[in-house]
């Protein structure tokens, strides 16, 4: 169980990581006007404190990751993960940037956490 949680606190950090990482390229790209992947883009990514929060949170997901792939084996570990992000990173995105995403897509987003639920199915 405690393997579990363990998974569960992995993909809450990555998820959070990234929704962190969303919202400081948001801000700079709109500082920008324009978006151009160039020198003063690079700047502004290096400069931003969310962002370097959006890095050390994603360290510290590899680190319990280290943790759970010694306990856990690879691919139970990564669609356990997986099927949480692939349902939740849209869903935020959604709630908190106003992305949509269409029918077809939800409905992939379904049927891969189908998979991966047969997957882990003994």
């Amino acid at each position: 169980m405690q393997s579990i949680f363990m998974i569960f606190l992995v993909s809450c950090c990555t998820l959070a990581s990234q929704l962190i990482l969303k919202k400081g390229i948001v801000d700079i790209t709109g500082q920008l006007k324009e978006w151009s992947f160039n020198t003063i883009f690079f700047i502004n990514v290096f400069k931003s404190p969310v962002i370097w929060f959006s890095f050390i949170l994603q360290g510290a997901s590899y680190c319990l990751w280290m943790y759970v792939l010694s306990k856990y084996k690879l691919g139970v570990a990564i669609g356990l993960s997986g099927a949480f992000l692939y349902i939740m990173l849209p869903l935020f995105g959604w709630l908190l940037f106003g992305e949509r995403l269409t029918y077809s897509q939800w409905l992939g987003l379904v049927l891969i956490s189908a998979g991966v639920f047969f997957m882990l199915t003994k």
